[in-house]
């Protein structure tokens, strides 16, 4: 699956906060990802079984995610262009301060990865599996994971191109609790 361009907005905003991403589905799991940032020359890539990696500045760095389990010292990443009453209100259940604004899904998820943010929630249909299945590869090998809004697998079997079912990408600690207050949050706003 390949995205030419996941973060356009950013892009035509003359923001370099978007990426190139590629990713393999194996029996509908993402077994390989590459996230590629151009502006900063940023290359984060993983196969599964041999580690997720960062290569920037020459250097090639070895990802693992954060292993932060308290809420309130954590960072979310958000969406720049994509303003939520529910992320917001998932944000303030769980006492996080810290937010990280960026545009690419694959740059939010890259910094679970790198530890600089601890979890990224999208609750609506808006994402397609073509801006998941590289970043999910990635955050699987760094140690961290993805699901759709009700704990379940994304699905990359389907027809659908959509996530219909949103997605949560944390450092895999505090995951199951973020699928409770993210439920909880959704069921206030019906």
């Amino acid at each position: 699956m390949i995205d030419p361009m996941d973060g356009t907005r950013e892009f035509i905003a003359h923001r370099g906060e978007f990426a190139v991403q590629i990713g393999l589905v194996v029996d509908g799991t993402p077994v390989l990802g590459v996230v590629y940032q151009p502006t900063e020359n940023k290359l984060y890539s993983a196969a599964k079984g041999l580690g997720a990696f960062l290569e920037s500045n020459g250097a090639r760095i070895p990802l693992h995610v954060s292993d932060e389990a308290t809420a309130s010292r954590m960072t979310m990443a958000v969406s720049r262009s994509h303003y939520s009453r529910r992320v917001d209100a998932v944000r303030e259940r769980l006492c996080i301060k810290n937010l990280l604004p960026l545009g690419s899904v694959g740059l939010k998820v890259g910094a679970l990865c790198e530890g600089g943010a601890h979890v990224y929630i999208h609750t609506g249909n808006r994402t397609h599996v073509w801006d998941t299945c590289g970043p999910e590869a990635i955050l699987r090998e760094a140690g961290g994971r993805m699901t759709d809004i009700s704990n379940e697998p994304l699905e990359y079997r389907a027809h659908a191109v959509q996530n219909p079912n949103g997605l949560i990408a944390t450092n895999g600690v505090i995951h199951d609790r973020v699928v409770q207050v993210v439920q909880s949050v959704l069921e206030s706003f019906r």
